[in-house]
């Protein structure tokens, strides 16, 4: 199983003594484990998820993970059915063959209010599921835990998930109580299961146990779109005219490029042009025409793929922006990119190819 890219306690931005803290994406971390072989490869998909860009976004990555190799998927800890069942729909469209597995907790008060107050990433907890957790606790129906879990093992089931990753679960006799309720509710369909877990959760409407958000179409900022087609036109012009290229690739292979001086001022050109516009930070391998000219380096965790499991309505995980993925999701959608964020794996940045310049490793690699 690959899990990479959960924020780090020690997180530094490369802005005093520490180097910035660099993180493996998951879908690097697949192809890199497929290319090397010998491995069933699991990978994380959170589709809890509230916002149009944040949810796509989410999907465009899942599609990333499943084309790099993963062979099997866990989903991030949540309540939200409709949710589980979109991931199947979507994969029986998508025609992908790999297996999933629903991640389920027999959810207490105390841990729902744990993963509040700590603000657990990716994790969905409502105040009507706290309400309805410290009835519980109050009305001492503890084992109401237990039946809920087991009746989301048995739901996944109908709706065709390969199995379940059971989380908080570990004393042995939480366990005999949970295979208890799982042999008590086994015989009853996806309708009858779906209504028992309805008036456990004391659900009127699905919404109770989703996030509020504002019903609302959200267009990318104009000058995104502006922007974007100018550096589109911009890199065609310069990254892919043949003529261009030839030009490029004869002066960069000169050998005056290898002082250290014209290195040097080479670099803080291109840092200079990208640097406030984009967030350049010199990362030697410029990836902005496979992220619609929105730099990774501008992700907190530097993620080209797509976003992390974290984010939360839009908002990334480090709370100071809105996810980048996110607004690139967006854009993708209104300049008709959808095919490329699904599609391109982008490869991760050697660190030996940081604090060099794109322009002369791009000529030269021609």
């Amino acid at each position: 199983m690959l899990l990479t890219g959960d924020k780090l306690k020690q997180q530094h931005d490369g802005q005093g003594q520490h180097a910035r803290t660099r993180y493996l994406e998951s879908v690097n971390a697949v192809m890199a484990a497929q290319q090397y072989g010998g491995f069933h490869i699991g990978v994380a998909f959170n589709p809890f998820k509230y916002t149009p860009a944040e949810q796509q976004a989410q999907y465009l990555k899942l599609n990333k993970k499943l084309n790099a190799g993963a062979d099997y998927i866990i989903t991030q800890l949540g309540f939200d059915l409709s949710a589980l069942k979109q991931l199947q729909t979507f994969l029986a469209q998508e025609k992908y063959i790999q297996k999933t597995l629903a991640c389920v907790m027999p959810l207490t008060l105390a841990r729902a209010q744990f993963m509040v107050k700590h603000k657990v990433a990716g994790i969905v907890i409502t105040p009507h599921m706290l309400e309805v957790l410290a009835q519980d606790q109050v009305n001492q129906c503890s084992e109401n835990a237990y039946k809920r879990c087991a009746l989301q093992i048995l739901i996944c089931q109908h709706l065709g998930y390969a199995g379940v990753h059971l989380s908080a679960c570990h004393k042995t006799d939480e366990q005999m109580l949970l295979e208890q309720y799982i042999e008590q509710y086994r015989d009853l369909n996806l309708s009858q299961c779906e209504m028992l877990w309805n008036q456990l959760w004391q659900l009127a409407e699905g919404e109770q146990i989703r996030p509020k958000v504002a019903v609302k179409r959200i267009k990318s900022a104009l000058n995104n779109k502006v922007k974007y087609q100018f550096l589109d036109l911009i890199h065609r012009a310069m990254f892919q005219s043949s003529f261009v290229k030839g030009i490029g690739t004869f002066i960069f292979n000169a050998s005056f490029w290898n002082r250290k001086a014209a290195a040097k001022v080479l670099l803080q050109t291109e840092y200079l042009s990208k640097h406030y516009l984009l967030g350049c930070e010199s990362c030697g391998q410029c990836r902005l025409a496979e992220t619609l000219y929105i730099c990774p380096e501008t992700c907190p965790k530097g993620l080209a793929n797509g976003p992390c499991g974290g984010t939360d309505l839009d908002r990334c995980e480090f709370g100071d922006r809105e996810c980048i993925h996110s607004v690139k999701s967006r854009l993708a959608r209104d300049v008709d990119q959808i095919q490329l964020l699904k599609e391109q794996l982008i490869p991760t940045v050697p660190i030996e190819v940081r604090g060099t310049s794109s322009w002369k490793n791009w000529y030269k690699a021609e």
